[in-house]
């Protein structure tokens, strides 16, 4: 009879400190990002402070950021932050999320962050799994 070939260990998911860290450092790249959007924005709308340009102005920029992470997650798994603390977002079947889902997965995690509501739920979580995860069937593991 033959030794069966070892599997493969299953994968450690990343700590809600590295993926908040991950998170700050994507947050000041996207802050650079959606600076020079404004400006685009502001130099042919003249304001953005109030009124139906104000909302254009937020649907503008949750537009202009939605390529970059959309494009980093479904590429490699990982955006600029998530390599500099070595973590990867992947689908429950350990794969790197395919368009489909990484585009299904931005406006779940922006609504989750921007609410405050996935990081609450992740305290709760038994896998410290944050609320767009669940509701994306992805998770974020460390990798070396």
């Amino acid at each position: 009879m033959m030794p069966r070939p070892p599997k493969d260990p299953p994968p450690i998911l990343a700590s809600r400190r590295r993926r908040l860290a991950a998170a700050v450092y994507d947050g000041l790249l996207l802050c650079a990002l959606l600076f020079i959007a404004s400006c685009v924005f502001i130099a042919i709308a003249s304001d953005a402070t109030a009124g139906w340009t104000r909302h254009l102005h937020q649907l503008y920029l949750f537009v202009v950021a939605g390529p970059d992470v959309v494009y980093c997650q479904s590429r490699g798994g990982q955006t600029l932050g998530m390599k500099t603390w070595r973590i990867a977002v992947q689908d429950c079947e350990g794969n790197i999320p395919d368009l489909r889902l990484a585009v299904w997965r931005y406006p779940v995690a922006v609504a989750g962050w921007l609410s405050g509501v996935s990081l609450l739920w992740s305290l709760l979580d038994r896998d410290r799994q944050f609320l767009h995860d669940r509701l994306c069937s992805t998770r974020v593991i460390r990798v070396n």
